[in-house]
């Protein structure tokens, strides 16, 4: 089945190698699943599909019973949980992992648990005591903000975080409380290379833009979504209704 031939896509993730994730609907429901460079599609899948870090072609879900599952696509095949290289992960990323976690829902533990802790970098650590209220610390735990930020995102740098101010409005800061970048915006969120900003005016719909290290527009707000790829100068974007792909100057590029 090529991806043209369903009927709503509404969402394509950005490729990795071979293969992208995409979200889609016909007559019989919701898809998720994975599609190829041609536009193929390898696997279609009823739940929401993930990505797991180092192994392009495995993919995590869940299963009816909402257990996590893995499938490889070039298998065509569910395999057993992929090995993550522990010894290869910072002082904080391990610090996260073992944290506590509280689930959203109760009576299904491990499904969209809500962490106390928060990766930003190698050197810092978002921290939350109450839910969906987050504070920043170091690694040796020194408080440098408070729990006062209802939006809480790594940054392009190490001490660059995404934070919302007093009128829930979103921008950068440093360790010092400094704005990097100024919040005017209604969503931002940093994707290996570049912010993914979003703006908002009036009862408008929200529109999508890219923004470099130091806040500068460099592809305009003129998208309803924009998913850059993590390996190459590729991004998914969606524009009046129809997926695109495009580059970081703007230009379209054909993929299938």
């Amino acid at each position: 089945m090529i991806i043209t031939e369903l009927k709503d896509l509404t969402q394509i993730l950005n490729f990795e190698g071979e293969y992208a994730l995409f979200r889609a609907k016909d007559d019989k429901g919701n898809y998720h699943g994975v599609i190829d460079r041609k536009g193929e599609i390898v696997w279609i899948w009823r739940h929401i599909t993930m990505r797991i870090k180092g192994y392009p072609h495995i993919f995590k879900t869940i299963n009816d019973t909402y257990g996590f599952v893995f499938y490889d696509v070039e298998k065509q095949a569910f395999v057993e949980a992929p090995i993550i290289n522990e010894s290869q992960k910072s002082k904080a990323e391990i610090m996260v992992d073992n944290a506590p976690r509280i689930p959203f829902f109760p009576g299904v533990p491990g499904l969209f648990d809500y962490p106390s802790l928060r990766y930003l970098s190698d050197e810092y650590i978002g921290f939350s005591t109450q839910k969906m209220d987050w504070g920043i610390q170091d690694i040796d735990g020194n408080i440098i903000f408070p729990e006062k930020f209802s939006t809480l995102g790594k940054g392009g740098e190490p001490n660059h975080f995404v934070v919302n101010n007093e009128d829930k409005k979103v921008g950068v800061i440093n360790e010092k409380g400094e704005w990097i970048i100024p919040p005017i915006y209604s969503d931002l969120y940093w994707k290996d290379l570049y912010y993914v900003a979003y703006i908002k005016e009036g009862r408008k719909k929200k529109k999508c833009g890219l923004l470099d290290k130091e806040g500068n527009v460099f592809v305009p707000f003129e998208y309803d979504y924009l998913m850059p790829s993590y390996t190459e100068d590729l991004i998914s974007a969606k524009r009046r209704g129809k997926y695109i792909f495009i580059n970081s100057k703007n230009e379209k590029i054909h993929i299938f």
